[in-house]
């Protein structure tokens, strides 16, 4: 006897939820996807606009620091619309791949960001150029000020949303340059030791670079369809061995399909007999895998066991 039992969308009434959820599950994470935005555009217009009327070049370089920011957030933005869409004869798992691939961006325009500023930094000391020490520190104060509302707005979801992170992690690098630069400009107002800036600049680049490389790792693991750091593979192998019914099982592979998504196949080896009385095994078999490690998405393939 042969059979299989594959995870179709339609389900029996006991199935436990072992499939994917479509719909606009994150309703909540676009509204405040949407706030941030709109937060850091009218920042940025107004560092653009005081720019051009106080021919400050620091302002100006700030507003296009700000669009980088924006520009992360509608990759999220898009991520999250795109993920809510429901499965198509082509995209069979629908569109929740698109939450790491934003997030993967996001995570290569942060270290990007991180080279910029290094090789800024790195100029002053080598080239050092006067600071405009009170109008920096205005506008760092107010880029504070804006950031801190994004983080807040942001920092709920982004614990366990990879997308999210991503631009969390972006309004995090603005965050701590804001902080930097009050720092600094507050030390060269009253030291006028010029040199504080480039410092603090290598710092935040330090520690930033350091979140955009874990996020970089993360979102790639994902993509590769590596097993979810929070699972055991051999240790869930070993607990369904271990189940009533259940002689061996082989061939198991678990992956993320986005944030919080995880799918399973594999073979299980049972005692030969009908299909019909292996659903009881089916069953135990996704209860646990689903209230123990969260995968609720399987593909369980059922063979006869032979003695060896």
């Amino acid at each position: 006897m042969t059979g299989s039992e594959h995870d179709h969308h339609a389900h029996p009434p006991d199935d436990f939820g072992f499939h994917f959820h479509y719909g606009d599950p994150k309703h909540s994470v676009k509204s405040r996807l949407v706030l941030a935005i709109w937060l850091n555009v009218g920042m940025m217009v107004a560092e653009f606009v005081g720019g051009i009327l106080t021919n400050s070049l620091a302002l100006l370089s700030d507003a296009g620091h700000m669009f980088t920011h924006i520009f992360a957030l509608v990759v999220s933005y898009v991520a999250v619309r795109l993920s809510a869409r429901g499965i198509t004869r082509d995209m069979t798992f629908g569109y929740h791949r698109a939450e790491p691939i934003a997030a993967l961006i996001n995570a290569i325009t942060i270290l990007i960001i991180v080279v910029i500023i290094v090789a800024g930094a790195v100029k002053k000391f080598i080239d050092p150029v006067p600071i405009q020490a009170r109008e920096m520190f205005i506008v760092a104060v107010a880029g504070l000020i804006v950031n801190l509302v994004g983080a807040f707005i942001l920092k709920s979801s982004a614990k366990d949303d990879i997308n999210i992170k991503g631009a969390f992690i972006h309004l995090l690098t603005d965050l701590f340059s804001s902080v930097a630069i009050v720092i600094g400009g507050a030390v060269i107002i009253w030291t006028g030791w010029e040199l504080i800036d480039p410092i603090l600049s290598l710092f935040i680049c330090a520690v930033v670079g350091v979140w955009g490389w874990r996020l970089l790792r993360e979102s790639t693991a994902v993509l590769m369809e590596a097993a979810p750091r929070s699972i055991d593979v051999e240790e869930v192998s070993r607990r369904m061995s271990s189940m009533e019914g259940v002689r061996a099982v082989h061939d198991v592979h678990v992956w993320e399909v986005s944030s919080g998504l995880y799918a399973m196949t594999c073979h299980v080896l049972v005692d030969d007999m009908p299909l019909s009385r292996t659903d009881s095994i089916k069953h135990a078999i996704n209860r646990l895998l689903s209230d123990e490690y969260r995968i609720g998405h399987t593909n369980l393939q059922f063979e006869p066991y032979r003695e060896p």
